[in-house]
């Protein structure tokens, strides 16, 4: 199948939710894509392909076994809807632009291998410290349940863990590490956008994305 860059372009006006949280602001703006089914069958198309370590460079990386966590990238940055929305995203967070501006598209892959194993656990938080995060949500038909948790830390071991260990150890996180805080919905061909500092994760709670892959596209802003 045939894709061309008019597949990837942006709409030029969105609808805009403005939440506080916390001392921070999240932004979740609907409606990104032009044609986000055809994104989506896009990405439907491409190998997942890890952009971390897996398990066969390290022993302790889960990625690989318990499942895979790839990224594809896409430069699309000759948009010009897309540039403006950025540039509008940094005009609001009063940010300057970065030397890499517009961004990369980097579409993230993840699919379980194992099943999802209860117990109301969930997949590891992590930090993208001095980022502002940009997530947009590209699996029609999930549900609006499967985005993105924020959290907050249980006590101080959990704080140092964030800091100092990869995403892909220890997978599975509970009650006893992280609180579950603020839940941001996935509805399809929306965007989330929240400071990276914010301890995150994407919500994983069933088997449904060891049916098919779970796609977000992520832009870090700096």
């Amino acid at each position: 199948m045939f894709y061309s860059i008019d597949d990837f372009e942006f709409n030029s006006t969105w609808g805009v939710s403005i939440v506080p949280y916390r001392g921070d602001i999240i932004l979740h703006i609907s409606d990104v894509y032009k044609k986000p089914y055809r994104v989506y069958e896009y990405l439907k198309q491409c190998p997942i392909r890890s952009h971390k370590l897996s398990i066969s460079e390290d022993h302790r990386s889960e990625n690989g076994r318990c499942f895979y966590d790839g990224q594809h990238l896409l430069d699309n940055r000759c948009g010009t809807a897309r540039k403006h929305l950025f540039e509008r995203i940094l005009d609001f967070y009063q940010l300057e632009k970065g030397e890499n501006f517009p961004p990369l598209s980097r579409f993230n892959q993840f699919r379980l291998v194992e099943d999802y194993p209860g117990n109301d656990v969930f997949y590891r938080p992590h930090v993208d410290a001095g980022m502002l995060n940009c997530i947009t949500y590209l699996n029609p038909g999930v549900g609006d349940d499967a985005g993105t948790m924020l959290y907050l830390p249980a006590n101080d071991e959990v704080e140092e863990m964030l800091e100092n260990e990869p995403e892909h150890y220890d997978t599975w996180k509970d009650s006893s590490q992280f609180v579950e805080d603020l839940a941001i919905l996935s509805k399809f061909n929306s965007m989330a956008v929240f400071p990276g500092h914010i301890p995150h994760g994407q919500i994983i709670n069933d088997n449904r994305f060891k049916e098919q892959t779970r796609f977000t596209e992520a832009v870090f802003l700096t």
